[in-house]
């Protein structure tokens, strides 16, 4: 058991100098970081995309600074912000990066313009973090980053099957050492060392970062960039919104999530609330039926220490316990799925 408990440790060991030790090769100033498109800055501040909706809006803004869109105040109703949404024709969209493009096909699908009232409207019912369309930007936003060096797509790959693996051969070796222990007798203080080792190093696996040296050492240096921002009120000096749109530090600003004044008078932001909601009734189906395992391991683990059975009734505990905690999985991924649709 002693071996098994240093093979473990010296796992955790190798996952860390294989997937979280980083080399300071990279430092992004504030100048670099401004030289980036803001859907890069949004997803690497990120993580992973938990608040797709301000990374497209701020790839609007970007399109809009690009001059492949324009956005027009309607000069009549300036105190309420409204304004309108224009394709520009006589720019070559052939020059777009698959990311861009998916956001033009949203805007421009049915039209060459779009108001302010019929964006907020489509981002209601198109939006929605488990939107085809959506998952598509994030795609070829991921294709992008990888391009750039920012993330390693293989990377992901290999940690994921990697992290499947993992998890399997430590339930059926978990297990098998239950069995070995009933008998054969240890000292029963290895086993939940064993089994904490175990979680430890699943949970690394599970939390690998999928960023390369350069993309860790533009998160650190966004630390900082965002600090800024978060100080920064756009609209002063008498400003009016369709001269802050244009300004580099405010559509990175809507991109890192930073609410100002300025965001508010662009666009609404109950849309993102109704994104936050989607999200949290997922996070609390998945905490609820994850409790409800841990409840349900701790109260056969009571039951099966008061009690003597035959090496063949001991099989077939274990192979029920196994089949109903299977169950309980399947019961979480239904209840996210179930709340991904509403």
């Amino acid at each position: 058991m002693l071996i098994l408990i240093l093979i473990n440790i010296i796992i955790i060991i190798w996952i860390y100098f294989k997937y979280y030790h980083f080399e300071q090769n990279y430092k992004f100033s504030k100048e670099k970081i401004e030289e980036l498109n803001p859907a890069i800055l949004g997803y690497i501040n990120d993580d992973k995309i938990y608040n797709h909706y301000d990374l497209i809006l701020a790839e609007i803004l970007e399109l809009n600074k690009k001059e492949y869109i324009k956005i027009e105040y309607v000069k009549d109703d300036i105190s309420k912000h409204n304004y309108i949404i224009k394709q520009n024709l006589e720019k070559d969209i052939g020059t777009l990066k698959k990311h861009e493009m998916i956001v033009m096909n949203f805007l421009f699908k049915e039209k060459t313009e779009i108001s302010r009232l019929e964006l907020e409207e489509k981002a209601k019912t198109t939006w929605d973090l488990y939107n085809i369309e959506y998952n598509q930007f994030e795609e070829q936003l991921k294709q992008e980053l990888d391009k750039q060096g920012f993330i390693d797509l293989e990377k992901i790959k290999e940690t994921k099957e990697l992290s499947k693996k993992y998890k399997r051969n430590s339930i059926i070796f978990i297990i098998i050492i239950f069995i070995i222990n009933l008998f054969i007798k240890t000292n029963s203080i290895y086993i939940p060392i064993y089994i904490f080792e175990k979680l430890v190093s699943i949970i690394m696996l599970s939390h690998i970062t999928c960023y390369t040296d350069k993309g860790i050492a533009l998160k650190n240096g966004l630390i900082e960039y965002k600090q800024e921002l978060e100080k920064e009120e756009f609209l002063v000096d008498k400003k009016v919104m369709d001269e802050v749109i244009y300004e580099r530090r405010f559509i990175n600003s809507v991109a890192l999530h930073i609410k100002t004044q300025a965001k508010k008078a662009f666009i609404n932001d109950q849309i993102l609330e109704n994104s936050k909601k989607i999200i949290k009734k997922v996070c609390i189906g998945v905490t609820i039926a994850v409790v409800i395992l841990f409840i349900f391991v701790a109260a056969i683990l009571i039951i099966f220490k008061n009690m003597t059975m035959s090496p063949e009734g001991y099989f077939w505990f274990f192979t029920i316990w196994a089949i109903i905690i299977a169950a309980v999985t399947d019961v979480t991924h239904e209840l996210a799925v179930s709340s991904k649709k509403h």
